[in-house]
């Protein structure tokens, strides 16, 4: 699963947002998006309903819900300020 989460205000990405991918309610994966915005998580089962969060000081928190079907690119996570 891939994503890119960007901020909503000044439309750059946002470097070091904090992922975290849950499986009914638990935390599986986590991940941090690289300078791009990008982040990157592996090893994800498919045909499985997971919660992506993601999270910056000073924004919302972003939450996606996704069935994992195979690799997924979710493409741009906008985030608003708090």
């Amino acid at each position: 699963m891939a994503a890119s989460p960007v901020f909503a205000d000044t439309d750059e990405c946002a470097e070091g947002a904090k992922t975290t991918v849950e499986l009914d309610g638990a935390v599986v994966r986590e991940a941090v998006s690289n300078n791009f915005g990008d982040f990157v998580v592996d090893g994800l089962e498919p045909n499985k309903d997971y919660a992506v969060r993601v999270e910056v000081p000073g924004y919302k928190s972003a939450v996606k819900s996704i069935r994992l079907k195979q690799s997924e690119n979710l493409g741009a996570i906008f985030l608003e300020t708090a």
